[in-house]
């Protein structure tokens, strides 16, 4: 009996000491049966998830929702067969709604007969430290992954003892390289001696941020900014520093090339030719060039903070605020005004500024205005305005003087055809009577003499004709049209071909050969060269005569080639000259007109005539247009 007691209160004890570990426990300790109904719930669980002991009592497993139900039957199977669970992660929702993480560790509870009766869980809030966990995770990647160099290094020692991979790719070395090397190893020679003052300023401060110069492995120095911070812990015992050093070499590039580019504005500005003027947003004068010195007089500081406005002549005053104002509303855009501006001797300069406004940089917006002096250059157009209009005057008079010359060379054409003309027909005339009515009493050498006289008066006819043709060309509009060169190529060769049917000449004319030009002194310059060409092939059995195009230059050239008697090219300057002839009266005929006529028709289209020949093997006579 006295055992039974012994055991009942032992039993007892146990049973208390195992309540008051279920109740102060901070782990939330939850038993259910074999359908998941609550039969212990501790206030841990209350705590972690929000449902009291009360509320979850007899109810399904609330931690469980519909979603997750199976996991709850996956648990139970697990008891059934006698197995414990440990650590399973779960997220869970509690009674507000919010999710949870939790650890779970689930193990079965037995009867008296020692069959499976229920589970007993155990779940803990792990939330925090998985949210430490990942946030310590991000900083890793960060510190792995930055392009920032970053150390960590104890106060006791100059070594370094976490090196991340930036840091030692930015000095040549491996972070094995690196780790326990001494940090004074990685400052260049001139830079070391400062090492102590930059230890006590992050002593003292806590932290401390200055510019120096590393050394790589290679050998090459390279410039850095160092930013050192101590760590400590929560009685402010300094625990160790966390430095991060970042390559400024590109900055310092910049840095030395804004300098380069500062200085050379600077000197630009100061060796300026145009005033260049800054004014604030009411105009009033921040800066002046020094070119305002010999441009207007005063010295580079005498205008500061006045206003410009006041400067410029009352009625160009107008103008140049509303442009002034224009120029503040649009930063875009640079306008530009006319305006004169007071010397300092008292006289108005014409000046041309071109204004933009400035962007504000911390020392307020504003306007710059670069003006040069064109006083000169308006008096020079001026002048030119006044030269253009006697010139006009003169081209007025001349054009009315040319026009009476036009019509006086017209009378005298027409009297030069007229008059002379009779003459030569009465001449020819007389002679032809003569030969009929008395030729059988002339003696042989008389009807020569008479023969000869015909010839030179018909000679003397066609150049009247060719003369009064070669001025025609030079007066008259131009009259420019599309005109097809083939065609008229081809009119003109039948025509030469029914004056002299006999000839055996064969014409190459390229197909739809065009020109921008007069058509009508187009046709008489290729009247002219075809013309030639059917005269200086006249003695040949069989003849070719070739028209086309080719392109010199890039510009179109027409052409007119044929295989006759050519000429010798040292006299090629002669061919377009008046009056010029290559070859004598008895071996070909002409005046000598025709080529000059050419040369003066394509002058008055703006282009050029030349020509190419060998003697006995043809020539070929090229003309371009302007």
């Amino acid at each position: 009996m006295k055992t039974h007691t012994t055991l009942k209160r032992a039993l007892c004890e146990t049973n208390q000491a195992l309540m008051a570990l279920f109740e102060s426990s901070p782990l939330a300790i939850i038993a259910v049966d074999l359908d998941g109904t609550v039969a212990m719930w501790n206030p841990a669980a209350e705590r972690v998830f929000g449902w009291s002991a009360k509320e979850a009592a007899g109810r399904h497993y609330p931690i469980t929702s519909p979603e997750n139900e199976n996991e709850f039957w996956a648990l139970r199977e697990y008891a059934l067969g006698g197995k414990r669970l440990d650590g399973l992660e779960l997220r869970r929702k509690k009674k507000d709604g919010s999710l949870i993480d939790i650890s779970l560790s689930a193990a079965p509870l037995y009867d008296a007969k020692g069959e499976v009766s229920g589970l007993m869980t155990v779940c803990d809030d792990i939330t925090e430290r998985k949210r430490a966990v990942e946030e310590l995770r991000k900083w890793s990647d960060i510190f792995r992954h930055t392009k920032m160099g970053i150390v960590l290094g104890g106060f006791d020692s100059e070594t370094l003892d976490l090196i991340n991979p930036a840091y030692a790719e930015m000095h040549g070395y491996t972070i094995e390289e690196l780790t326990c090397k001494p940090i004074s190893d990685l400052y260049a020679p001139e830079c070391k001696g400062a090492l102590p003052d930059h230890h006590r300023m992050i002593m003292g401060k806590g932290h401390h941020i200055y510019e120096s110069r590393h050394i790589r492995k290679d050998g090459t120095v390279f410039p850095v900014m160092v930013d050192a911070a101590t760590v400590t812990d929560e009685e402010g015992k300094a625990l160790y520093r966390i430095v991060n050093v970042q390559d400024i070499t590109k900055r310092k590039q910049a840095e030395e090339a804004l300098q380069r580019n500062e200085e050379r504005f600077r000197s630009l500005i100061e060796n300026a030719l145009d005033v260049i003027t800054i004014l604030d947003t009411r105009g009033s004068i921040r800066f002046q060039s020094p070119s305002i010195e010999r441009v207007l007089g005063y010295d580079q500081e005498e205008l500061i903070g006045r206003s410009a406005f006041e400067l410029i002549h009352p009625d160009d005053r107008g103008r140049a605020v509303e442009v002034f104002n224009q120029a503040i509303l649009n930063p875009q855009q640079t306008l530009t005004v006319e305006f004169r501006f007071l010397h300092k001797d008292g006289s108005w300069r014409i000046l041309e500024g071109l204004g933009k406004k400035l962007p504000d940089k911390g020392d307020g917006e504003g306007i710059v205005v670069n003006s040069r002096e064109i006083t000169e250059r308006r008096d020079a157009e001026e002048e030119i305005r006044r030269l253009n209009a006697e010139l006009e005057q003169r081209v007025f008079e001349r054009t009315a003087q040319l026009a009476a010359a036009n019509k006086e060379l017209e009378s005298f054409s027409y009297s030069v055809s007229h008059d002379l003309r009779a003459p030569l027909r009465h001449i020819e005339g007389f002679c032809q009577i003569l030969l009929e009515e008395n030729g059988d009493n002339l003696p042989p050498r008389g009807k020569d003499y008479l023969r000869r006289v015909r010839m030179a008066s018909k000679r003397m006819s066609q150049l009247i004709d060719d003369l009064l043709n070669l001025s025609r060309v030079t007066r008259g509009e131009l009259r420019r049209q599309t005109v097809n060169l083939s065609r008229m190529a081809r009119d003109i060769a039948a025509e030469y071909g029914q004056v002299q049917p006999e000839r055996r000449v064969t014409f190459k004319i390229a197909d739809e050969i065009a020109a921008f030009g007069d058509p009508r002194l187009l046709r008489v310059v290729l009247d002219n060269l075809l013309g030639n060409a059917w005269k200086y092939t006249g003695k040949q059995e069989q003849a070719t005569i070739e028209f086309g195009i080719t392109e010199v230059n890039g510009n179109s050239v027409w052409f007119v080639r044929d295989d006759g008697v050519g000429f010798d090219m040292t006299y090629a300057d002669k061919l377009f000259g008046t009056f010029q002839r290559l070859h004598r009266m008895d071996e070909f005929e002409g005046t000598g007109i025709g080529l000059a006529t050419v040369k003066r028709i394509i002058h008055r289209h703006g282009g050029r005539v030349w020509a190419e020949g060998e003697v006995g093997k043809g020539a070929t006579f090229y003309f371009a247009l302007g």
